[in-house]
């Protein structure tokens, strides 16, 4: 399946999910748009459970970009955070390794909005045993 057919698809079961909460209003609230604290990509190689990196298919243009990650999940949580990357590669990580399921992730460019990438996985239980799980996707770092 296409990668963004597949992303509609997590966004939809995320909206089907959230609409029947009965505390709409209060889901709605936390889906604001928040400034995290700023992390670097040398702080720590994969400092918690899950960690998706997106690395440059080729050439790097723009070693040191501010990412803005969005984390969704089938169970409706929601983790944001601002990333820098360092050479090109970056590295988005999330410690909330008590549950599986469906995932999808999108990282845009701070100032711009842009999307330079995104991707939709699935954790299952054998997953959960590890002390990491990792998830690489490439993207072009000059195209934006």
């Amino acid at each position: 399946m296409n990668l963004s057919v597949k992303l509609i698809l997590v966004s939809l079961l995320l909206s089907f999910i959230s609409s029947c909460s009965s505390s709409n209003d209060e889901l709605f609230a936390e889906m604001e748009r928040i400034t995290p604290p700023i992390t670097s990509a040398e702080e720590a190689l994969y400092p918690s459970f899950l960690n998706v990196e997106l690395k440059p298919s080729g050439a790097v243009c723009d070693e040191d970009i501010i990412v803005y990650v969005e984390l969704f999940s089938s169970k409706g949580d929601r983790h944001s955070g601002y990333v820098v990357a360092k050479g090109g590669v970056i590295n988005f990580s999330y410690d909330n390794s008590s549950f599986g399921g469906a995932y999808s992730v999108v990282f845009t460019k701070h100032n711009t909005d842009t999307v330079i990438g995104s991707t939709s996985f699935y954790i299952t239980t054998e997953d959960l045993k590890k002390e990491y799980y990792i998830k690489t996707i490439e993207y072009s770092n000059c195209n934006f």
